[in-house]
């Protein structure tokens, strides 16, 4: 529409996706009446079909979630050609792993010839693994037990933001908190420890700020150094309110859904141990969604003994 009412003097378009809708953006242009003049300098590619929540984390965006071996290998091409990278690739035989590593040399290749990707080294190059979820499909059910990953599937992490509920002089209201690896050094240490690791170092870092709060308080506003130390200090107290916050909603779920039984049924099952009679009890009781229910059993049935056909009636 800016285009076609001739608004600015230059536009430079730039689209996310690759291909980019170039007949789409032609065609609204110029139907059903032609602009006088084009004023489009550029048109450019980000190829950022990807979303990186971490030093050494992304995820495909939602359409390349799909199994067509096309999306997947259109999504990791360019998480590659971000990196300037061309890797070695190693596929696993007859499935879907096969199928999206040929896909992805042929894009590779097509894009090197076309200069699309830059490699930003001609003698080292990393390797790319590629294996068929069927392999260990137990996982994908698994309720979790570390930090980033229990804020992903318990209260909804979504491009490193997550809301909580915070109880505020006698008054619930939501918050939203965005967690960012480079700001936060609380978050880049402790995001894949485990929720009670997670959670003494919260005290831990309390009992710290209160100690220095104490001893600038002791010795007074006349030490410049101490006067320099506030700002510090009062960030600190924000990145520490944000983490107990998020860890007290973790905390409240833990115990309505009962999650730190369901995973420890879970860990005994990928050991191989199952105790049925502890899978019925949490299936019968009160605690946790039928979803919770629903992957217990699945994670233990995958990963556990077999059962016997009037067994798995029973869990019918």
């Amino acid at each position: 529409e800016d285009v076609r009412n001739e608004i600015l003097q230059k536009m430079h378009i730039c689209f996310l996706s690759d291909p980019a809708p170039i007949e789409q953006l032609v065609d609204s242009v110029m139907n059903p009446t032609p602009p006088k003049s084009l004023r489009i300098s550029e048109i450019v590619t980000a190829r950022s079909d990807f979303l990186c929540q971490g030093d050494n984390l992304f995820s495909l965006t939602s359409h390349a979630h799909t199994l067509k071996p096309e999306t997947l290998a259109h999504g990791l091409t360019c998480v590659l050609s971000m990196l300037g990278v061309v890797p070695i690739i190693r596929a696993e035989k007859g499935g879907v792993a096969e199928k999206v590593g040929e896909v992805l040399a042929d894009r590779l290749r097509a894009d090197l010839y076309m200069g699309k990707i830059v490699q930003r080294s001609l003698i080292s190059r990393p390797l790319l693994v590629l294996t068929d979820r069927r392999n260990n499909l137990s996982t994908a059910f698994r309720h979790p037990w570390t930090y980033r990953a229990m804020l992903f599937d318990v209260l909804g992490l979504k491009a490193s933001s997550v809301e909580v509920t915070v109880r505020d002089k006698g008054t619930d209201r939501r918050i939203k908190y965005n967690l960012d690896e480079d700001a936060d050094e609380f978050w880049r240490k402790h995001a894949t420890s485990s929720f009670p690791e997670v959670a003494s170092a919260i005290e831990e870092q309390l009992k710290t700020y209160l100690e220095e709060v104490a001893e600038v308080n002791k010795l007074g506003s006349d030490v410049s150094s101490d006067i320099a130390s506030l700002p510090d200090l009062a960030k600190r107290k924000e990145m520490i309110d944000m983490h107990m916050n998020i860890a007290t909603a973790l905390l409240d779920e833990i115990k309505s859904r009962g999650l730190d039984e369901l995973y420890r049924i879970e860990e005994d099952a990928e050991a191989g141990v199952v105790d049925w009679n502890a899978v019925m009890s949490v299936i019968k009781s009160d605690r946790g969604t039928k979803e919770d229910k629903l992957r217990l059993f699945l994670v233990c049935f995958l990963s556990g003994p077999p059962i016997g056909q009037a067994d798995l009636d029973e869990y019918r």
